[in-house]
């Protein structure tokens, strides 16, 4: 613990530590369980990121739901096998940059620096344990966590769930490129506006697979409600709990956005940054494999002006399994404003 102290309080010391490769991928797509896993152990409660990928915005910008689930997995490695995550808290206090990152800089700072996740045990127990984290890159503290593990109890008394919503096969469906093209097209829109969409939402198809339940969205063009059967690329046969825990939450930051900006897709074109605030995971199922297809439901409840926040729930569906639930704040500097969302996982 004296390394982590002694660190911490010389954040000068933090680039003498970090070193960055670039992701490994496979025809296209990165695989998900080498950027969830991709941390080195340097000291007991000190990690290194190896593996950086920026958001799916333009901005270039490390993806927070990616910093959560590699805090997931280091975190995983400071208790014991039989402790499962209960919920994670996550603050993204300043957005993290990756070896390219150019735009929306607001600072000089070396952008070839990977990030560090600094973790501190709060409390063990016989039932309960409970992880801070900081993530530093360079001289920054950019995101803080917060992982509560506690061991897997049953208590059949008490136990209901919501119904998953009637969906048809997503084998049936075909892949999607884009999460708006569908309403886009059905609005007439131009040319531009694809491209602006495209900005926003790249990346995403080389991470996990969805697929996109079109008849879900023609009914009524301005909710802002979604459905999605979702899945990682790869097979993750043979991996750690942790790992489908770090998977699932990494989902869950992703595609959220899509319900609170679909009523207002004439107005992507003035969206100048997206940047998340918070982001919450509630585990309440372990027995679920992320690599099989979930479906997943979002809804977007209110939008507001005055505070530019919006809230949006989500819910993870795979058969009657619930995983957990999440919550996550987004930023949307321009018309659109700043866009709170809430998120359920339910698989």
């Amino acid at each position: 613990m004296t390394f982590n102290k002694k660190i911490m309080h010389t954040p000068r010391m933090l680039p003498l530590l970090a070193s960055r490769r670039l992701c490994t991928s496979s025809n296209g797509f990165f695989f998900l369980s080498n950027l969830l896993k991709g941390v080195e152990r340097l000291d007991k409660h000190i990690y290194r990121c190896s593996d950086l990928i920026e958001g799916v915005v333009a901005s270039q910008r490390i993806f927070g739901g990616q910093v959560i689930g590699q805090a997931l997995n280091a975190c995983a490695d400071t208790v014991p096998e039989r402790f499962l995550p209960n919920s994670l808290h996550t603050c993204f206090l300043k957005g993290g940059k990756n070896a390219s990152s150019l735009l929306f800089t607001t600072q000089q700072s070396d952008t070839n620096k990977p990030v560090l996740y600094l973790i501190q045990p709060q409390h063990d127990s016989a039932t309960r344990c409970c992880r801070s984290v900081v993530v530093r890159q360079q001289e920054d503290t950019i995101i803080s966590l917060s992982v509560v593990y506690q061991k897997p109890e049953s208590v059949l008394e008490i136990h209901h769930e919501d119904k998953m919503p009637e969906a048809p096969d997503p084998d049936q469906l075909p892949k999607c490129d884009s999460w708006f093209h569908t309403y886009l097209k059905l609005r007439g829109a131009e040319e531009i506006d694809y491209m602006i969409v495209d900005m926003l939402t790249k990346g995403i198809s080389h991470t996990f697979d969805y697929r996109e339940i079109q008849f879900y969205n023609k009914s009524n063009l301005n909710l802002p409600r979604n459905l999605f059967w979702v899945k990682a690329h790869e097979s993750l046969k043979g991996s750690r709990p942790c790992m489908h825990h770090a998977v699932s939450s990494y989902i869950s930051d992703t595609l959220m956005i899509a319900a609170a900006l679909r009523p207002h897709v004439e107005l992507f074109t003035k969206v100048t940054q997206i940047a998340s605030l918070n982001h919450c995971v509630w585990f309440h199922r372990h027995d679920f494999s992320s690599d099989q297809w979930m479906l997943y439901e979002t809804l977007s409840t209110v939008a507001g002006k005055d505070d530019c926040s919006s809230w949006k729930s989500g819910i993870c569906y795979r058969k009657n399994v619930v995983p957990g639930r999440s919550a996550d704040s987004v930023r949307f500097p321009g018309s659109v404003g700043a866009y709170q969302r809430t998120e359920r996982l339910k698989e």
